[in-house]
């Protein structure tokens, strides 16, 4: 297997590109004692475009998808590294007008580079302590380290050349599960400030519905006039996308559904992400606001395996697949499956940026929704969204706190 993995990472891929892992037997075949499965990396997994490596664990009964396993750091000298997804060049302290190669400051490797991270300044629910002789390491895209983009993460410390690399840095926004904001708290704010909306109305606001232009021709006793009028005519994708979905049901193509058209907003620190629109489907308040209709479902398996295989995506973004391969699987389910994403778009179809902010869909309990307006002059990055023929944004508030607590540069959790 090792001789086998090895090649393959060189080579091609290991293993079909269905099969998820393969099950090692002990003595005569009466026990399980090793699992070879693919897994997924943190900061790695950008370095390798997202693929997961094939792992040698020990074998559990545990029969849990890989989709609910934590991502993996990874242990290695620089050596094995080079070795295996090379080719590595070392950056060294200059001493004296020359390099000093006990002192290395970083490895470059691939589009980005492997260079030494403070403990202090990583928080993850998964996190692993280091051994003596491991320095802990993050790999960063070279266009965001040359950015500058964590000046305050970089913790001057150096590599040496005996260390072994800990990888295991992830700067990613994530959900904060120590957060005690209140929802009565945040809808009353929002209601004070004027942001908050009940769903299918519309402040009163003055609109161009047309324009008029006069043109004469006046020779000597003659006047010929022309009236022009101009109206305001377009389709944004969205609408397009949302308009065939409800009227075309033979010609929709759940592939959309994982376009990043989403955009999630949280409620306590009202930091932001684009979203698959899958993922946004199983969010908290997609959810509500389904189960809040009086929605028939003619297949009570086909709801229940709906809510899951969306719950399993928004928790991991890499299996988004998995709802395009029920919804083909299941030709009987696709009925019922298509009038719920249909609710879903419907409720969608408002939400985006207009002339004051960005529309959000919130729907926090088992109340009615509501629409919640942050304002451009408060929220800057809102202005960098739109409705095109070519963009699409379908924006929802989300009853979590979203924080990346290793930057300054970010709202933090407010409870």
């Amino acid at each position: 297997m090792a001789v086998l993995s090895y090649a393959g990472a060189h080579t091609e891929s290991f293993g079909r590109s269905t099969g998820g892992s393969i099950d090692l037997p002990g003595s005569f075949f009466q026990t399980n004692y090793f699992t070879f499965r693919r897994r997924s990396f943190l900061c790695l997994d950008q370095f390798l475009g997202g693929k997961e490596a094939w792992v040698l664990e020990k074998y559990t009964t545990d029969k849990h998808q890989n989709s609910s396993l934590p991502k993996l750091y990874l242990s290695t000298n620089a050596t094995t590294f080079g070795d295996i997804w090379g080719p590595m060049w070392k950056s060294c302290e200059i001493s004296n007008g020359e390099a000093d190669e006990n002192h290395i400051l970083l490895y470059s490797v691939g589009n980005g580079v492997i260079l030494p991270w403070s403990r202090s300044s990583f928080n993850s629910d998964h996190s692993s302590s280091n051994r003596k002789d491991e320095k802990f390491c993050h790999w960063i895209s070279d266009k965001d380290f040359n950015d500058n983009c964590y000046p305050d993460l970089l913790s001057g410390e150096h590599l040496f050349p005996e260390n072994m690399l800990l990888i295991g840095a992830s700067l990613k926004l994530d959900y904060n599960s120590q957060c005690a904001m209140s929802v009565a708290a945040c809808k009353q704010g929002f209601r004070d400030s004027g942001a908050l909306s009940e769903l299918g109305t519309a402040k009163s606001r003055r609109i161009v519905e047309s324009k008029s232009v006069l043109l004469q021709v006046g020779p000597p006793y003659a006047k010929i006039g022309t009236q022009l009028t101009y109206k305001r005519r377009g389709v944004t994708w969205k609408n397009a996308f949302i308009e065939e979905w409800k009227n075309e049901p033979e010609r929709r193509n759940v592939r959309i559904l994982e376009y990043k058209f989403g955009v999630e907003v949280s409620t306590c620190t009202r930091n932001a992400r684009r979203r698959r629109l899958i993922c946004l489907l199983g969010s908290n308040t997609m959810t509500n606001y389904l189960k809040n209709m009086t929605l028939t479902w003619e297949s009570p398996d086909c709801e229940n395996k709906f809510y899951s295989v969306l719950k399993e995506t928004t928790l991991n973004g890499a299996s988004f697949k998995a709802f395009r391969k029920l919804y083909h699987s299941e030709k009987a389910w696709q009925s019922d499956i298509g009038k719920a994403i249909t609710h879903c778009l419907v409720g969608l179809t408002e939400t985006g940026t207009n002339e004051s902010g960005l529309e959000l869909l919130w729907v926090p309990n088992k109340e009615p929704g509501q629409r919640v307006n942050l304002r451009f002059q408060e929220h800057n990055w809102a202005g960098f969204l739109k409705d095109t023929e070519t963009v699409c944004t379908m924006a929802i508030l989300e009853d979590k706190c979203l924080e990346l607590p290793s930057l300054t540069q970010v709202n933090r959790c407010h409870s």
